[in-house]
This record gives structure tokens, C-alpha cells and sequence, in this order.
């Protein structure tokens, strides 16, 4: 049986798949709230952008998922300095097809 961590893991890097995967071709940029985890929006007073703890460690969990996908090839990172820049690979299509068959890859992904 997979542990706690393993699980968390899952669920967090399969909803950021499912993310990009609805977005596809378009570059997103996944974050807590954008990928389910939360409803909490963070909000920006003075400048500063201000949001909760359990944001906080959503925040970090999303991150820590995203730069696996993209150090593993599921995810590429455009790197645009502004604006959204994560696009899911071929690779991540056809991961989070056999994950999820309602999710299905393009014909492409096959090739």
C-alpha cells in the first residue's frame, strides 16, 4: 500500500495534468486554487499578496508536483517571464490517459 506522501503526491500531480490537460495547447499556470485543491483566493493588499497556511503548504505542494512533472518530461516549462508558461507533454498525455481514461491524449501523442 502506497504511503500518505506517495498518495498526496498523486493526487496533487494528477490534478495538475488534468489542469493542463484542459488547457492544451494553451500555456497555464497551475496553482492550488486553479487545480482544485482549494477555493481560497489569495488577495493582494499594499502590494503584498496575503493567503492562509494551509494555502501556503497547498502552494508548496503544487510546486514541488509541478517541478517533478517537468524534471521527469511531463510537463514543459516555456519560461516566459510573464504570464502562464506550463504545458503538458505528449508524455504527460499519455500518462494522464492510462491515469484516467476521461482525460483521452491527442491522436499525435501517439506518434
Amino acid at each position: 500500500m502506497a504511503s500518505e506522501h506517495i498518495e498526496r503526491f498523486d493526487t496533487v500531480a494528477t490534478n495538475v495534468l488534468k489542469a493542463l490537460h484542459s488547457k492544451f495547447p494553451a500555456a497555464f499556470h497551475p496553482t492550488p486554487n486553479s487545480i482544485g485543491l482549494t477555493d481560497e483566493e489569495p488577495v493582494t493588499v499594499n502590494g503584498r499578496r496575503e493567503f492562509s497556511e494551509e494555502y501556503d503548504r497547498l502552494s508548496t505542494e503544487t510546486k514541488q508536483a509541478l517541478n517533478f512533472l517537468i524534471e521527469e518530461g511531463f510537463v514543459h516549462d516555456r519560461q516566459y517571464r510573464i504570464g502562464p508558461s506550463h504545458v503538458i507533454t505528449a508524455k504527460g498525455l499519455k500518462a494522464l490517459e492510462r491515469i484516467d481514461p476521461a482525460f483521452p491524449a491527442p491522436a499525435l501523442a501517439d506518434m
